[in-house]
C-alpha cells in the first residue's frame, strides 16, 4: 500500500478529517484506487486496500454503514474475480443487509447489489437461488427508470441467462426478445439525434 493511502487511512481513523482533505483525498479516491487495481487485474492490491478500508469503515461506521456496504461491495467483486465465491457471497449479503437497512428495498444500488450477488450464485451452477434476486433487481429498476430503460434491458438479459439455464426456454426467449427491442429502439433513437 502506498504511503499516501495509509496516510489517508490513519487520518481517516484519527477523525482527522481536515488534514485528509488537505492531502485531497477521500473516501471517493480511496474507493477509486481499489477500482483502478482491480480493473488492472492487481487484486491482490486493490484487496489490501479494500480490507484497510473496511475496518476503518467499521470503526467509524455512519449511521447508515453505506460507505462499508460500498467497500464490501469492492470486496465481493474481488473475492468473486479471483474464484473465491463463498467470500464473495458473504460480502455481498453483509453489503444486502446494510442497504437494505439504510435504503430500503426500491434502491438503484441494491438492485446493483443483488445482481452482482446473482452472479455468484451463476458461477456455483446455483441458477434457482439466483433467479429471485435477479427479479428482484428487475422490478427495482423498471420502478426506478420505467420499463424501456437500458438497465432494464440488462437485467432482463441477466434473468434469461438464468432461465435457461434452468431449461425455461419459453421464459427466456421473451425476456431476450423484450431486451432486444429495447436496445434496438436505443439505437434508433442514438442515430435520429445525430
Amino acid at each position: 500500500m502506498s504511503k499516501k493511502i495509509a496516510l489517508i487511512l490513519v487520518m481517516i481513523l484519527g477523525g482527522d478529517v481536515a488534514a485528509a482533505a488537505d492531502q485531497q483525498a477521500s473516501w471517493s479516491d480511496l474507493n477509486a484506487e481499489i477500482e483502478s487495481r482491480y480493473r488492472a487485474g492487481d487484486y491482490a492490491g486493490a484487496m489490501e486496500i479494500a480490507e484497510q478500508v473496511r475496518q476503518v469503515a467499521e470503526q467509524r461506521l455512519d449511521s447508515d454503514g453505506l460507505p462499508l456496504a460500498a467497500t464490501l461491495n469492492k470486496m465481493a467483486l474481488i473475492y468473486g474475480a479471483q474464484g473465491d465465491y463463498s467470500k464473495a457471497e458473504q460480502a455481498f449479503q453483509r453489503a444486502l443487509e446494510i442497504q437494505e437497512r439504510a435504503l430500503g428495498g426500491d434502491d438503484l444500488d441494491l438492485a446493483t447489489t443483488l445482481s452482482n450477488l446473482g452472479w455468484i450464485y451463476y458461477r456455483q451452477g446455483r441458477y434457482q437461488d439466483g433467479v429471485p434476486l435477479l427479479e428482484r433487481a428487475l422490478a427495482i429498476r423498471e420502478k426506478a427508470l420505467g420499463p424501456d430503460h437500458y438497465d432494464v434491458a440488462v437485467s432482463l438479459s441477466n434473468l434469461a441467462v438464468f432461465y435457461m439455464a434452468l431449461q425455461r426456454v419459453d421464459e427466456a426467449q421473451a425476456l431476450s426478445a423484450r431486451a432486444a427491442k429495447i436496445w434496438h429502439v436505443g439505437d434508433i433513437r442514438e442515430a435520429e439525434a445525430l
